[in-house]
C-alpha cells in the first residue's frame, strides 16, 4: 500500500473571474493540485518544467483536473486563452 501523502500535500486552485486563486501554491515533493474551472472555458499550459501528465487542455467550467508533482521546483503556468490568468506552483 501507498503512504498517504504529507500534510499540506494536496492544494485546490480556483478561476474566478479569469484569475487563478490563489495564484501562488506551495506543496511538497509527491504532492497535487486540482483546478476546479468555473465561470468560463480554461486551460493549464506550463512553461519549461511540467509535472507527469503534462499541461492540461481546455476544460469547460464545472470541471476540474489534477496534476501530481514528484520532483522539487517551480512550475510556472498561464491559460493561454485569458491573457494575465497565471500561476505557480513551488514544490519543496
Amino acid at each position: 500500500p501507498t503512504a498517504p501523502p504529507p500534510s499540506g500535500a494536496t492544494k485546490t486552485v480556483t478561476t474566478p473571474n479569469e484569475t487563478f486563486s490563489p495564484s501562488e501554491v506551495t506543496i511538497p515533493a509527491g504532492g497535487s493540485v486540482t483546478w476546479q474551472f468555473s465561470g468560463a472555458r480554461h486551460n493549464v499550459t506550463f512553461q519549461g518544467a511540467a509535472p507527469s501528465g503534462g499541461s492540461i487542455p481546455d476544460q469547460d467550467a464545472g470541471t476540474s483536473a489534477s496534476r501530481t508533482f514528484a520532483l522539487a521546483g517551480t512550475y510556472n503556468y498561464l491559460c493561454t486563452r485569458h491573457a494575465g490568468m497565471n500561476g505557480r506552483v513551488i514544490v519543496q
